[in-house]
């Protein structure tokens, strides 16, 4: 099962600011006392243009985002949608894709959330959870969805506080590591 996430790309993005957004994003969403370290790369798997070596951007491979010490990666895919403009023009619209495959635990859930949380504030457009994965809305502003899924108690925790997380969502299917 994957979790995928769609947010508009109006303008790139730096890898210090995915870490940045990011971290005050499930910061949020898990109701921490302080920031998680959240480290973004580019897929080591992809070649990367040296020009670009910092940037998200519509040429730029996908950017690989996760918590030190912990196994979920989640992973921000750019693409190009063809949109009908206003004066029926075809235009290449950016977007980003948001997406973890089988994510191995409850942290790996919300570490995607807030992913689409801090891509979404940093570009200021709305997240799109298509297969109402999260929340009932398929459109949300990011502080929205956040509001929609923000766990209530605080915690200096994440552990604990992804615990919590996981119980709000019954459906999640958290796939256990192999050995």
């Amino acid at each position: 099962m994957s979790i995928d996430l769609m947010v508009g790309l109006a303008h790139t993005m730096s890898l210090d600011s995915i870490e940045s957004g990011v971290s005050r994003a499930l910061a949020d969403v898990l109701s921490l006392g302080g920031l998680p370290a959240v480290h973004a790369q580019f897929d080591p798997q992809k070649e990367v243009d040296s020009e670009a070596t910092q940037n998200l951007s519509m040429d730029s491979p996908s950017v690989l985002c996760s918590l030190q010490g912990e196994p979920d990666k989640i992973q921000i895919v750019p693409f190009r949608v063809p949109l009908r403009s206003r004066h029926g023009i075809y235009e290449d619209s950016a977007f980003v894709s948001v997406s973890s495959f089988r994510p191995r635990s409850a942290l790996g859930h919300a570490l995607t959330a807030a992913v689409a949380i801090g891509v979404a504030r940093e570009q200021g457009l709305p997240i799109e959870d298509q297969s109402l994965f999260f929340t009932s809305s398929e459109f949300l502003s990011s502080e929205e969805f956040l509001k929609r899924i923000r766990v209530s108690s605080a915690s200096e925790n994440y552990y604990g506080a992804a615990s919590i997380f996981s119980k709000a969502y019954q459906s999640l299917k958290i796939y256990p590591m192999p050995d």
